[in-house]
């Protein structure tokens, strides 16, 4: 199994980091797991208000 990372870009989970598993083979896994803790909400709105 191999693991990518990736950055949410949704209004609820804006700036957090997680990785997407898949299996070999091209066979897909529906398994995310959140690298790092939620923002506080006051964050989130900054970075959303940048984009």
């Amino acid at each position: 199994m191999s693991a990518s990372q990736f950055t949410a870009t949704t209004l609820v989970n804006v700036g957090r980091h997680f990785s997407k598993f898949s299996k070999t083979k091209g066979k897909r896994c529906q398994f995310r797991k959140w690298d790092d803790d939620l923002l506080d909400p006051k964050i989130g709105d900054l970075i959303s208000s940048l984009k």
